[in-house]
This record gives structure tokens, C-alpha cells and sequence, in this order.
């Protein structure tokens, strides 16, 4: 379950300019907002060997197999919270159960296009005369 996506700071905003495809031959801007934050993930595991099936996957996260994974999401591994006990008496046999919060460091980025002016003609003919105007 994931428990709500935190954002941190205010975010970057960066705009580059791009080279535009034909018909438009003029250059164009591309704008993007990246926000940094954090993923919290409540996981609970149910039945069998949940105490050392939660360390075994705290363990393998650190491995380069799953960081690669989680780069290729655009996550980054934080930190696992304490794993709570919460195992119960169903059926009158013992169930196991484990609980464990993993906190995660995420990017977010949004980009879209900017269309730049590079020049433009402005005509005053209110006066009785033409004023032209051309700003680069």
C-alpha cells in the first residue's frame, strides 16, 4: 500500500532551447519542473516466514539488480522503518504477520514546450501616421 508521495523543496525548473523540426525551422524552448520527494510504502507480509522473508528482501535492495530497477523508475532506495510484529491467533493456529514501512527518494519531472517570439513588428496608425516598431 502506498501510503502518499512528500514532496521536498520547491523544485528546479530548467529550459533548453531545442532545435525545432520543419515546418517550423525556428528554435523552440523545452521547459521542465523536476520535484523531489518521497514515497512511503507500508508493506505487510502474511504466512510462512514473514520475519526473515522482510530481512531478506531489506537485504536485497541494496543489491545493484534491484538499484537498477529502481533507477530505471526514476526511485532511489531510502530507509526501512522497524519491522512490527503484528502476528495473530486465526483458526486457533498461530498466523505470522510482518509489517514495515520503506521510504523511498523520487523525481518527479513534468516538460513541456515553450514557443519563443524572436520578433515582432508593431504598427501605431491611431495618430494619423504610421510608427513601425521591430524588436529582436
Amino acid at each position: 500500500m502506498v501510503l502518499g508521495h512528500i514532496p521536498v523543496g520547491f523544485g528546479q525548473t530548467e529550459i533548453t532551447e531545442v532545435d525545432g523540426d520543419p515546418p517550423i525551422p525556428d528554435p523552440d524552448l523545452l521547459e521542465t519542473h523536476s520535484v523531489s520527494g518521497t514515497l512511503l510504502v507500508s508493506m505487510n507480509l502474511i504466512g510462512g516466514d514473514t520475519l526473515w522473508d522482510m530481512q531478506q528482501l531489506r537485504a536485497s535492495v541494496g543489491l545493484s539488480e534491484y538499484s537498477d530497477r529502481f533507477d530505471a523508475v526514476g526511485l532511489g532506495f531510502a530507509r526501512v522503518g522497524e519491522f512490527r510484529d503484528l502476528s495473530e491467533i486465526v483458526k486457533n493456529e498461530p498466523e505470522a504477520r510482518h509489517q514495515a514501512d520503506w521510504e523511498f527518494n523520487v523525481v518527479t519531472s513534468h516538460a513541456g514546450d515553450l514557443f519563443s517570439i524572436e520578433s515582432a513588428t508593431i504598427t501605431n496608425e491611431g495618430s494619423g501616421h504610421s510608427d513601425i516598431i521591430t524588436e529582436t
